[in-house]
């Protein structure tokens, strides 16, 4: 018996590294490929442009927090914020 669950623990650990090396070559060739997009420049002007009367209530940003059920109090991660909080 323990000769058979021996055997099986090798055979799991040898499958698993032919994997290994069959699909690494794979992963760096198709990341290879990937075209170059053309992107824009970001935008370096004063963003104060942006922040007009009225503004959070257009957004409606308390009634995004409620969907959420974001509270007084809890935490939330926010990445890429930009001045409005959703970018």
């Amino acid at each position: 018996m323990k000769q058979r669950v021996g055997f099986a623990k090798s055979l799991a650990v040898a499958l698993l590294y032919g994997l290994l090396f069959v699909a690494a070559p794979q992963i760096a060739i198709s990341q290879a490929e990937q075209p170059q997009r053309p992107t824009s420049t970001p935008y370096t002007g004063d963003l104060s442009i942006f922040e007009k009367p009225g503004r959070d209530e257009r957004l409606q940003i308390q009634r995004v927090m409620d969907l959420l059920g974001i509270r007084a109090g809890s935490s939330a991660q926010i990445w890429a914020r930009g001045p409005d909080g959703f970018r």
